[in-house]
């Protein structure tokens, strides 16, 4: 299985396995009653998901700004297009090893960002987020948010899982992926 390993970061790693289901996660976890009845609910039908690892060494920075998904646009997009459009992808975390802390890098998110265009994210609260060992965060994936700084003397391993309609094109990443 081809794993492709993007940095996303200093000290901050996407271990993105490119194809539905996935060698991070078991039919347990992506197959999960709770998880697989809540994307019922919310994507209706007609999606698929995959899964992934994102790796926090102690010491890493605050990871960048960034959507879960493209803008949609071509050129100069600011997002206005993509708020529009009914929610068509989620992304689940789960810590692996340790809970989500401030101290760790717990995600950071501007708070109904999935509802604005990018130009208005400085009217929105920010939220840091912890996450209990044995939970999961789900979220938009049009939210605005980043990974804080591990300032933990361990480690922050998390599995992610995302779910999305199935016209979305999700496989393609900019300068890891070729057609």
């Amino acid at each position: 299985f081809p794993v492709t390993i993007c940095q996303a970061g200093k000290g901050r790693y996407d271990l993105y396995q490119g194809f539905q289901g996935g060698i991070f996660g078991t039919d347990a976890v992506l197959r999960h009653p709770v998880l697989e009845e809540l994307m019922k609910e919310t994507l209706a039908n007609e999606y698929t998901n995959y899964s992934g690892i994102i790796y926090s060494q102690k010491g890493s920075e605050d990871q960048y700004w960034h959507r879960d998904t493209h803008t949609l646009s071509s050129h100069n997009s600011d997002g206005k297009q993509l708020v529009q459009l009914d929610d068509f992808y989620f992304t689940v975390l789960i810590p692996l090893t340790v809970s989500f802390t401030e101290e760790n890098g717990a995600t950071e998110f501007f708070v109904g960002s999935h509802r604005l265009s990018c130009n208005e994210f400085d009217t929105c609260s920010k939220c840091q987020v912890e996450v209990p060992l044995g939970s999961a965060l789900v979220f938009n994936g049009k939210m605005n948010h980043r990974g804080r700084a591990n300032r933990s003397e361990e480690d922050r391993p998390a599995l992610y899982l995302v779910y999305h309609k199935k016209w979305y094109n999700d496989q393609y990443r900019k300068g890891v992926d070729r057609f």
